[in-house]
């Protein structure tokens, strides 16, 4: 199955989001220029075009998941810009038509990939249609930061990296061993790095499996929304740490992409009859590696709440940027409020995927 990462040249940084920002920058894009962005978003994409003074311009996206050409040909966009273009859930768009009219209009094209680092449409792999592709690797992978730069324009050279600090290497290396710990991928080592952690901060507790966390429904401001997404600090483009890079370099890619296909399909099946939702893509096809399955639930913000409190891997892009909500979806689909994402992670089992969709079978009632 192609990657992204297949490319010749390409660059690690420490997320998805600080990779954007090195687009943006390769491209001259700065304060006073405008950057198109899908009006389905998770703030993280949106957060880079403001960090380098830029302004988001938000346009809808179709039901196929695809960008609404016919909305963006009405539009007009004045001085410097790019577009970004996402492959949502995982399930890569043809995106010949888009970089035609990125190229008609004199625009950089951005392929966001986040959630699609293996792929083709049409019979192009993920990555090559943008002028830049950018991935995020805690998405796919055992690490808990990465992000993946290809630039395929040679006159927008790229700034070397500075390498990470000793202390930064250690940290990494023992946030992914307690991590792994505490999700029991290694037995004979639990036990020690629960004593560990305990010891270096009392106030750390680590979620078991179906503990129960307070049902929250409360959405923050889109002010406060932006506030915290520019506060972030992995915005900020650095190297990407010598651990997580050797993790990458050596996860069975093969079983990660039948286990996702896999998980993807049995929860498509089992969901699909449930009453008051609707699987929005049951079937797949030969070039997806999905990282979630979007099921649209009629009464999402009953639903939502419940299933995160009962531990689910289930996510939701509800939390808006100030003005992205003035952007009409011309295909009636309220993609932020009705759009559970659900998780098929590679070590999901089979057993965990039919409990997850007897959980929230339950939760629709």
């Amino acid at each position: 199955m192609p990657s992204v990462a297949d490319q010749a040249d390409f660059v690690l940084t420490r997320s998805g989001r600080s990779a954007i920002v090195l687009a943006l920058r390769a491209i001259g894009i700065g304060p006073g220029d405008r950057v198109l962005v899908p009006n389905y978003y998770c703030p993280t994409m949106i957060a880079p075009v403001e960090y380098v003074g830029a302004q988001p311009v938000f346009y809808p996206v179709t039901q196929a998941r695809e960008p609404d050409l016919d909305w963006l040909a009405s539009m007009k966009f004045e001085g410097r810009s790019a577009m970004l273009a996402a492959h949502f859930f995982g399930l890569p768009i043809p995106l010949s038509a888009v970089r035609s009219f990125c190229d008609t209009r004199g625009m950089a094209l951005i392929e966001d990939c986040a959630h699609a680092f293996f792929g083709e449409a049409a019979g192009v792999p993920v990555g090559i249609s943008g002028d830049f592709a950018i991935a995020s690797l805690p998405k796919f992978f055992p690490v808990l930061e990465g992000g993946l730069l290809v630039c395929r324009v040679t006159t927008a050279p790229l700034k070397r990296l500075a390498r990470p600090g000793a202390m930064a290497e250690i940290k990494a290396l023992w946030n992914i061993t307690e991590a792994a710990a505490a999700y029991r991928k290694i037995p004979l080592l639990s036990a020690a790095v629960a004593r560990i952690s305990r010891a270096r901060s009392a106030a750390t507790e680590v979620l078991q499996a179906g503990e129960q966390v307070p049902v929250v429904s409360e959405r923050p401001s889109p002010e406060a929304v932006r506030a915290e997404a520019l506060a972030d600090p992995l915005l900020a483009p650095a190297r990407l740490r010598s651990v997580e890079r050797w993790i990458i370099e050596h996860c069975n890619r093969q079983r990660l992409v039948e286990n996702r296909r896999r998980n993807y399909a049995r929860l498509a099946a089992q969901l699909s009859a449930a009453a008051g939702c609707r699987v929005l893509f049951p079937r797949i096809h030969g070039g997806a590696v999905p990282y979630a399955l979007p099921l649209h639930v009629d009464d999402a913000e009953r639903v939502y709440p419940h299933l995160r409190a009962a531990g689910l891997p289930v996510y939701r892009w509800d939390r808006y940027w100030p003005g992205a909500q003035e952007v009409e979806d011309g295909a009636g689909l309220d993609w932020g409020h009705h759009v559970i994402q659900i998780s098929c992670h590679q070590d999901l089992t089979l057993e965990h995927v039919d409990a997850m969709a007897n959980r929230i079978e339950t939760a629709l009632r």
